[in-house]
């Protein structure tokens, strides 16, 4: 019997994806696990599995790159040589997106064909006006990353503009938005030197979600500094426990510990309202905010309080090498319970972030400063201090329960090396 291959949802709040190209034709064989359809999530770009082993058929007309097909949708079947599949309706007529880059589509003027380069080069090639042939690559076998994009547009002189990227972005003219109900000026009609900037999937949702946060969560926030004399020092000592050459330990890895080992002492603060009850979860899923030049993405690091540090940073580093390409795997990015959103690397002192529903807090933090802070003894040193800030859903913890937690992740990052290390330090 065919088995129906159809666009599952691989996120929490996807509810359609855009295809971006079938990896298989009409009529070939495929092995049950391989990816057979490339589309775009509302966070990545994802393939599609064969659900089974068999002949790719009846793929649905209107299935083509560039579409948008809800969650649900069956768009082929896989089946046996000689079987019959049913005639599927032809996908309802939408408003279609301009076809995502892939390296086999039709290349942008002067581009080779055989370029190599990953879909958000080709993307942000198109964004910048950059001719892809002129651009050298430095990923394997010379392909071309969005790095090597970007250094080549602010190598060429300055002057040429944006209009090849707004033209073919489809937005070289862009209507000028009427005054909302709300009484809101209306958006300046473009003048010549201006540009515009096509939202990418990730930021599309990213906004729509934190609008109706900030619109229907009751959220506050509480904010305090933490000494991290100790927690630093238990960074440099654990970092010698890496492969020589390797990346040391990260500040984020170590605030990934100490927020999962707080949620576990107090799993009051591992939760999420559901109308009329409160969820506490079993497990500690810590969502880990990642910048990327497409947006934020928050993968999930499962059962952070269960890993070790060396293991919380390189599946950190996994997830920012992915990050690099928007190419994360349906459980990446679903099934957190916390959020962990950290800007000190971009010299940021402290800031509030905007709660990930249905989560019951965010933790935001900023950079580590040296700063004056008076002794036992009445001197004056010299201490790393650290800005953070806790944004709680008021449905969900009110301020002692915010409070509590805030102050459990102080003391973790205070008292390092935290409990379950002891046994692991370095003689």
């Amino acid at each position: 019997m065919a088995v129906e291959l159809f666009i599952y949802k691989m996120g929490d709040f996807m509810e359609s994806a855009q295809v971006i190209r079938w990896l298989v034709s009409e009529g070939e064989q495929v092995e049950q696990h391989q990816p057979v359809l490339e589309v775009m999530t509302d966070k990545v770009a994802a393939e599609l599995e064969s659900p089974a082993s068999g002949v790719l058929k009846g793929i649905r007309e209107g299935v083509t790159a560039g579409a948008t097909v809800p969650v649900g949708e069956v768009v082929a079947f896989i089946a046996k040589v000689d079987e019959n599949v049913p005639v599927l309706p032809p996908l309802p007529t939408t408003p279609q997106a301009e076809p995502i880059a892939v390296q086999h589509e039709v290349p942008i003027a002067g581009e080779a064909s055989q370029v190599r380069a990953s879909p958000i080069a080709r993307r942000v090639a198109r964004e910048l006006g950059v001719d892809l042939g002129q651009v050298r690559g430095s990923g394997p076998e010379g392909r071309i990353r969005e790095e090597d994009v970007r250094m080549h547009a602010q190598s060429v002189k300055p002057g040429r503009g944006f209009a090849p990227a707004v033209m073919a972005a489809g937005v070289d003219r862009v209507p000028s938005v009427t005054a909302s109900s709300r009484g809101l000026p209306a958006t300046p009609a473009p003048g010549p030197e201006d540009r515009s900037l096509v939202l990418t999937p990730v930021q599309k949702v990213t906004g729509q979600r934190m609008t109706v946060s900030f619109q229907t969560v009751p959220q506050f926030t509480l904010t305090t500094n933490v000494d991290m004399t100790n927690a630093i020092e238990l960074r440099d000592e654990r970092s010698g426990f890496l492969q020589p050459g390797g990346r040391r330990l990260s500040i984020t890895c170590v605030l990934v510990k100490a927020v999962a080992a707080a949620l576990k002492s107090y799993p009051r603060g591992n939760c999420s309202f559901a109308g009329d009850r409160i969820i506490l979860y079993g497990r500690v899923n810590i969502n880990v905010a990642i910048g990327t030049n497409d947006g934020v993405v928050a993968p999930v690091i499962r059962d952070a309080d269960r890993k070790s540090l060396e293991d919380l940073e390189r599946e950190l580093s996994t997830y920012q090498n992915k990050a690099r390409e928007m190419r994360f795997a349906p459980e990446d990015l679903s099934g957190g319970t916390f959020t962990l959103s950290n800007l000190g690397m971009y010299e940021v002192d402290r800031f509030e972030a905007i709660i990930n529903p249905p989560q019951g807090a965010i933790l935001a933090t900023g950079r580590i400063v040296p700063t004056p802070v008076a002794s036992l003894d009445g001197s004056i040193v010299l201490r790393p201090i650290l800005a953070m800030s806790l944004t709680v859903d008021h449905r969900a913890m009110d301020g002692v329960h915010g409070a509590q937690l805030l102050t459990e992740i102080k003391r973790r990052l205070e008292q390092a090396p935290f409990p379950d290390l002891q046994s692991e330090r370095v003689p």
